[in-house]
């Protein structure tokens, strides 16, 4: 729809009135120089007609063509000259409003009659970017050399339009800015955006380094080569901070114009400027953390004025722009931590790979590789964990120790998936823990420790130990026999001889079966001992309230005969061997009603206490007790706190309870008193340790 029209009084406004009279002569000028077709004295003269008026002021002929325009109009629209001379005044301001055009028909007429009057419009005007502003126009009609011109001058929301074209600029600024991939790309875009917006037909970018500004060589020019000399000028002058309209930018960080470059010949490159036409200049500094990067000027052909608000806005093209610096510095640090990273990680003495969330291979070291030395054609990123060690076992790299490669791998997937360590046995001998850890994002690292002497010893400890059960085994046989045939003997001679032996002899006798009793008992518990290590079997879930009942079936006589009272908790399910487990408690047990206190009737409580990942047992009672230093030697081997005299046993008991305790991954602890009692507690962990188990 055509915008509205407004009607004005039909008189010349002050401001109009003075803008064409200033201009008349210049007109006329010009006028002439269009017959003749001098385009170089054309533009010239354009430049004395903004000089002499308003920057404001166009000219349209009778056809309605434009013939001139300010620059003021040049940024409201976001033109070019060459994109306005010569369009019609319908398509510069989106009107086809018959009324405008009958006043224009009758502003001509009466010129022509030799009474000029002027009148104003509201019109549409098209900017570049396809948006449109609301303008309030004044015209007034002229005649020279016998041809009609239109004087018009724009009022009204040129300062807003101004400040748009600007917010706009800073917008598209900031999302390209965002996409640039370095920081010669975002200058790039500050340029070009600049000089669009504020139509300045130069634009250029400095750097900093070493202290002083370079040109980046990155530029705006016009489209002729009329600025050749500046170019060259500006690409080899280096500026030290605080000289030239550069150097003082990047000294003070803050946007800075000039209005008038010819007055300034003090200033670097302002003589080559001006012979280039250039005559007004602004610059704004790129801060990334207090110190100055770059720079960017721009020039304009014709003298202008920036307000403190414009120039403040775009002092923030610089802040965007900065944004990519901080962004690539980030970057830069980033790839330079990797690359320390990256060096650490291979000079490792351990191998190292980490794995995506996929468990494909991300990154590795050289003794990485060397463990797959027959599979260096699959080593490459995204290859799988699985595919990998598929490979490997098919090829011979590792040792199978009687397993197919199916079950290798099946056994190896539980132990990956559980982050267990898992022992390997190289194709060369070596032996290899492998440890993992997998992160938050699904991330795996496995980090591999050479472990070969390890191994060795521990193979050999594994042989020594065999040796010792063998002899233990043999030893405790042997031992048993003679110490059986010591009592039976001792027990017919007693039998027999009764009559004939002195009284001192039938003692003799009496104490060589009781110490061939107790030796009897000791190796027993020796070889009890030796068997914690050796002889573990598989660990299964075990109620410990199934095995207290059976602990407490067997000692029914020794409850009896002590009328002992009991306090039993509700026992966990624990991992374990049975067997052993029941020895602890019986053990435990066992001990609170052998050292119970005279006349006093036992008491013992039996609860446990559980933290999550562990189970607290205790076993309390009200016995003799025991001094509180000797809390840790109690569990020591023959080691006893009471005489044989008064409490018997053989001082293995609780030195098992520990034994087992920690073969299950858990503690023993013990605290006494004399007189009041003792509490041996007993933790042991909820769920099965991780052990390196066999390859």
């Amino acid at each position: 729809s055509a915008p509205a029209v407004v009607t004005t009084p039909r008189h010349v406004a002050p401001y109009a009135a003075l803008l064409v009279a200033a201009s008349l002569a210049a007109l006329c000028a010009f006028a002439a120089l269009l017959a003749t077709g001098s385009r170089l004295q054309a533009r010239t003269l354009q430049r004395v007609i903004n000089g002499f008026g308003d920057d404001r002021l166009f000219i349209a002929d009778a056809r309605g063509n434009l013939c001139t325009a300010g620059a003021q109009l040049r940024r409201t629209l976001g033109r070019h000259d060459h994109e306005l001379l010569g369009t019609s005044l319908g398509r510069v301001f989106n009107t086809r409003d018959l009324r405008l055009h009958d006043r224009l028909l009758d502003n001509m007429l009466r010129t022509a009659a030799g009474h000029p009057h002027s009148f104003s419009h509201e019109v549409l005007a098209n900017r570049d970017d396809g948006t449109s502003l609301p303008l309030h126009l004044t015209f007034s009609g002229l005649r020279v050399g016998g041809e009609h011109y239109f004087v018009a001058t724009v009022r009204g929301n040129a300062d807003e339009l101004r400040r748009r074209n600007v917010i706009d600029m800073l917008q598209r600024i900031a999302t390209s800015a965002n996409r640039a991939r370095h920081a010669h790309e975002a200058l790039r875009i500050g340029i070009d955006e600049v000089c669009a917006a504020m139509l300045w037909p130069v634009g250029h970018a400095l750097e900093v380094g070493d202290g002083v500004l370079r040109s980046a060589r990155l530029w705006r020019l016009p489209r002729d080569s009329s600025c050749g000399d500046f170019v060259r000028a500006s690409e080899t002058y280096v500026f030290r901070f605080g000289e030239g309209l550069p150097g003082i930018v990047a000294q003070n960080q803050r946007a800075h114009w000039i209005r008038d470059l010819l007055p300034t010949t003090r200033l670097p490159r302002a003589a080559v400027a001006a012979g280039c036409g250039l005559q007004a200049a602004v610059a704004l500094p790129v801060v990334v953390d207090g110190r100055t990067r770059a720079v960017l000027e721009f020039f304009a052909y014709e003298p202008f004025a920036l307000d403190a608000e414009v120039l403040d806005v775009l002092g923030h093209v610089g802040t965007l722009i900065s944004r990519v610096y901080e962004r690539n510095d980030a970057l830069d640090a980033l790839e330079h931590s990797r690359g320390r990273l990256t060096t650490a990680i291979e000079n490792m003495t351990d191998s190292f790979a980490l794995w995506d969330k996929d468990d494909r291979l991300v990154m590795w070291n050289g003794h990485f590789a060397k463990r797959f030395s027959r599979c260096s054609d699959l080593l490459h990123p995204g290859v799988s964990h699985r595919e990998l060690m598929h490979a490997a076992l098919h090829r011979g790299q590792y040792a199978l120790h009687g397993k197919s490669p199916e079950q290798w791998l099946g056994e190896d997937d539980v132990k990956r998936s559980q982050e267990s360590v898992r022992e390997l046995e190289l194709d060369d001998g070596r032996w290899l823990r492998i440890g993992m850890r997998r992160y938050e994002g699904g991330e795996i690292v496995t980090i591999g420790t050479d472990v070969t002497a390890l191994k060795h010893r521990e193979i050999e400890l594994v042989r020594s130990n065999t040796e010792l059960q063998n002899f233990a085994y043999v030893a405790s046989h042997d031992l048993q026999e003679p110490l059986r045939k010591i009592r039976a003997f001792g027990s017919r001679l007693v039998e027999d001889y009764a009559d004939q032996l002195p009284e001192r002899a039938r003692d003799y006798v009496e104490r060589m079966g009781a110490a061939a009793e107790r030796m009897s008992t000791l190796v027993s518990d020796l070889l009890t001992l030796s068997r914690v290590a050796t002889e573990r079997r598989p660990e299964r879930e075990v109620d410990l309230n199934r095995t207290l009942a059976g602990v407490l079936s067997d000692l029914e006589l020794q409850l009896a005969e002590s009328d002992a009272r009991l306090e039993v908790g509700d026992l966990p399910r624990v991992p374990g061997d049975p067997s052993q487990l029941r020895q602890v408690l019986q053990n435990l047990i066992g001990n609170a009603l052998k050292y119970r206190a005279p006349g006093r009737i036992p008491h013992v409580t039996i609860d446990v206490e559980l933290d999550g990942r562990f189970a607290h047992l205790r076993v309390a009672d009200n016995g003799i007790g025991f001094d509180p230093d000797a809390g840790k030697r109690i569990f020591e081997v023959f080691q006893r706190l009471h005489g044989r005299a008064a409490y018997e046993g053989t001082g293995v008991g609780l030195a098992i309870v520990r034994k087992i305790v920690e073969q299950h991954g858990g503690q023993a602890h013990a605290e006494g008193r004399p007189g009041e009692g003792a509490t041996f507690t007993v933790t042991l962990p909820l769920v099965a340790p991780a052990r390196a188990g066999s390859p």
